[in-house]
Order: C-alpha cells, then sequence, then structure tokens
C-alpha cells in the first residue's frame, strides 16, 4: 500500500523545520501500558552534538507525565495551515479537498531537564517565542522560579521525520497557486471574528 502518495511526502528536512519552529504547539501523543495520552505543548527544536531534537516541558498534576519516562518512545504532529479548497478556486474542473502542512514525528525521551537546563530552556523558547515582541524573561524572574516545582522539562530526540505537505501537487501548476493563494486567504481571513465570537460563547463548569 502506497499512502500517502509520494507527492505528498515532504523529504526536505529544513521544509519540515521550518514548520517546527514556525507553528510549534505540537500535540505529543505517548503511552503507558494500555493508556493513551495527547497534550498539546510547545517544543523548541534544537540540534544537540548532529542531533535533532525537541524541548519542551509538562505540568506536573498532567497525567501524561507517566508515559514520559526516560527511553519512552512518542508520536508528535506539528500543525500547520491548513484549509478545505473549493472546486471554484481551481482553473480546471475538480473536486473539493483539505489541504495542509503537518510533520510527523517518531522521538526517543532522553531526559528530564536539571533545574537550571530548565531554566535555560524555559528562557530560550521564550526569546524564541518574542522575537520583536519586546519582552525577556530573564533567568532570575522570581514567578518563574516559583513555578519549577509544578512543571518536569524534558528533551525528545527525533528518530523519524515525516513532512506531510498537500497542496494540489497532482494538479497544473496554475492550480497549486491558486490553492495555495486559497489557503493562505482563509488563515486570514474571519480569524478575529470566530476566535470573538468562541469567546463570548465560552462556557465554564462551575
Amino acid at each position: 500500500m502506497n499512502y500517502p502518495p509520494k507527492h505528498h511526502l515532504e523529504y526536505n528536512t529544513e521544509n519540515m523545520i521550518r514548520v517546527l519552529k514556525r507553528f510549534p504547539l505540537a500535540s505529543v501523543v505517548s503511552t503507558d501500558g494500555d493508556e493513551l495520552y495527547y497534550t498539546h505543548i510547545p517544543l523548541l527544536f534544537k540540534r544537540i552534538n548532529g542531533a535533532m531534537h525537541l524541548v519542551g516541558h509538562i505540568d506536573n498534576n498532567n497525567p501524561q507525565l507517566v508515559s514520559l519516562q526516560l527511553g519512552c518512545k512518542v508520536k508528535i504532529v506539528f500543525h500547520g495551515p491548513q484549509s478545505y479548497i473549493s472546486p471554484t478556486v481551481y482553473s480546471t474542473k475538480q473536486l473539493p479537498t483539505w489541504n495542509y502542512m503537518h510533520v510527523h514525528i517518531n522521538g526517543v525521551v532522553r531526559s528530564h531537564l536539571e533545574k537550571d537546563t530548565l531554566v535555560q530552556s524555559l528562557v530560550e523558547i521564550t526569546a524564541f517565542m518574542e522575537k520583536d515582541k519586546g519582552f525577556k524573561l530573564e533567568s532570575s524572574n522570581l514567578s518563574m522560579h516559583g513555578a519549577l516545582p509544578f512543571i518536569t522539562g524534558f528533551d525528545i530526540e527525533i528518530t523519524k521525520m515525516i513532512g506531510r505537505f498537500k497542496f494540489s501537487q497532482d494538479k497544473s501548476e496554475t492550480d497549486m497557486k491558486l490553492a495555495a493563494e486559497a489557503l493562505i486567504v482563509s488563515q486570514q481571513q474571519s480569524v478575529r471574528e470566530f476566535v470573538n465570537d468562541i469567546i463570548e460563547n465560552h462556557q465554564q463548569e462551575n
């Protein structure tokens, strides 16, 4: 069985890394016996001694922590841009489809971070996310140090990386460009209205 089709696979490692960096909130899946765990965690991509790693942290109250012991295998999915593509965007007759960029990763938990390393990782991921926003997390930040007893940092070594990039590669060059433009527009339009509406109608259980 040839799935997904080769033209929907990305073989350029640097392209996949760009997705990891641009969309760092990943879905981390792990198991402990018959239990399956799944959490959304922002992960920082790093190269360590020539190998590719992902560094993050998890709340100690999260039950998934028991499945992130040293040597445990994990599956991770980074979700890039995605959108429904209507046949109306193409220059030729096509069926509806869904385009997306995802990166699927197999990894192994290599270490739990000691306090100093955890602090450094928090400083690094904050600096990465802030870029030109202006906030700098100092390693001496008292609020951060107050949170350290309640989180566990971890380092996952990437053992396999698969890019699933579906952007109408089986269509003509013109239709590929039209589909790409439709994906871009769909990511931009109505996001403000959608998010605000969800927040307004959000209900929490008391």
